[in-house]
């Protein structure tokens, strides 16, 4: 390659990495072959990206959109709006001027649609980011290790295949922890919207927060 020219990894990288990862030789030359090796990875990718994507505020798949304002059709909140596309999930609810990521106010979201009391309301929100020459390494990694997991029961089969699962699932968890710490250290104001019932009994840090939240979603996931 080019001197000095940036190495970015593809979708087709990732499902290798990911078969490396379960013993498997073959390898996926495009995401149009016919081999049962892409077949699975292709048949997992997108539902494990979501998960990883919504495991953390990543800085790479993080924006800040003004929202489209809907018919409000309840009295618990002053206004509704249309959550905006490729919606992962939201970080803070700011009035249009703010500069400031920690002024959030309380929304609620249910289905496709976001409620709050603040008017001509921006959302910054983790996005599909679906371009794998925006992940980080150790997101990359994270990303290969579920997929594995998802993956290494229908490739290997039986007992060796039920074990597989589990090893690259966790090896996802140990990923996943290295590379959310390592995006954190990318910006020293990366808030996470806490609730209010936890800010009433003194609040907790982002990074307490953040880790509950992971751990209740390997709970359900196990």
């Amino acid at each position: 390659h080019l001197a000095g020219q940036a190495l970015m990894s593809t979708e087709v990288d990732i499902y290798n990495l990911a078969l490396a990862n379960i013993g498997q030789k073959a390898t996926v030359a495009s995401l149009t072959e016919l081999s049962v090796e892409r077949q699975r990875c292709t048949q997992f990718y997108a539902s494990c990206l979501r998960k990883v994507l919504a495991a953390h505020a990543w800085s790479f798949a993080t924006k800040r959109e003004t929202l489209a304002e809907v018919t409000n059709d309840t009295e618990a909140w002053d206004y509704k709006y249309a959550l905006p596309n490729l919606y992962i999930h939201a970080l803070a609810v700011l009035e249009s001027d703010s500069l400031d990521w920690h002024d959030s106010f309380a929304f609620v979201v249910e289905g496709s649609y976001l409620y709050t009391n603040v008017d001509a309301a921006d959302l910054r929100f983790v996005w599909y980011q679906d371009n794998p020459g925006h992940f980080t390494a150790w997101f990359e990694e994270a990303l290969a290790c579920l997929l594995a997991s998802r993956i290494a029961g229908p490739i290997i089969k039986g007992a060796m295949g039920r074990q597989e699962r589990n090893d690259q699932y966790k090896a996802y968890l140990v990923a996943l922890g290295q590379a959310k710490e390592l995006d954190s250290n990318q910006s020293k104001n990366n808030p996470v919207f806490v609730p209010s019932g936890i800010a009433a009994r003194g609040g907790m840090s982002i990074h307490s927060f953040d880790d509950l939240i992971s751990e209740q979603r390997s709970r359900r996931l196990r």
